[in-house]
């Protein structure tokens, strides 16, 4: 079972809001989020509604589960056959539990991974942006919905430091960057100023997230 103050602080960075109010109550309040380590649900579901059972399904995956989860981050087109095998389990029962790791979200989608340089994206760069905020105006929200129609931009994180946002971009080369950055990413709403980092080589790029036992 993993520990109750970790799942709290995993979760938080998903932003869940009430989760983030359930992590204030729990470093506050100790004693009186007990029901946490005693996997009591009840009151604290009560409170903060979806976000508890969110942080409860996280905190209850059982061994199986996140043998499931590990098998199908290095394979996700095995078959439940050779899955239920590998994590020794019969078919239906391993059936069973990836539908229910997909139903909670545990488990968000699959889908293939490509060769950016095969496809002829072969330039990566991070661009840090500044969008100050301005009062009265939904300039974040504007900035964010021009993001998800850019399909050059891959990446997007909200970042604490001396910019706001940290863009992830791919292009064919540097002239496509040099348009894309003039046409579209200094046109950004609210964008103030940006810093550009372009990668040389990757030593390390995966999808897979560490499974806590």
């Amino acid at each position: 079972m993993i520990d109750a103050a970790n799942a709290i602080a995993l979760l938080c960075r998903r932003n869940f809001p009430a989760l983030q109010q359930l992590s204030s109550a729990f470093y506050a309040e100790p004693a009186g989020i007990s029901c946490l380590n005693g996997h009591t649900f009840g009151h604290v579901r009560s409170q903060y509604g979806d976000a508890a059972g969110a942080l409860e399904q996280f905190m209850t995956l059982g061994a199986l589960d996140r043998k499931i989860l590990d098998r199908l981050q290095q394979n996700g087109r095995i078959s439940n056959v050779a899955l239920a095998e590998q994590i020794g389990m019969s078919p239906s029962p391993c059936l069973r539990r990836l539908k229910q790791l997909e139903d909670s979200g545990v488990i968000k989608g699959y889908t293939a991974i490509l060769d950016r340089v095969a496809v002829g994206q072969g330039l990566l760069a991070f661009v840090e942006v500044k969008v100050p905020q301005v009062p009265g105006e939904p300039i974040i929200e504007r900035f964010s919905e021009a993001v998800l129609r850019e399909p050059a931009i891959v990446g997007c994180y909200v970042t604490a430091g001396q910019f706001d946002f940290l863009l992830k971009v791919v292009t064919a080369d540097m002239l496509s960057y040099g348009q894309l950055a003039q046409n579209v990413i200094l046109r950004l709403p609210g964008v103030q100023d940006t810093r550009t980092t372009f990668v040389l080589e990757t030593i390390k790029e995966t999808t897979a997230v560490p499974i806590t036992a």
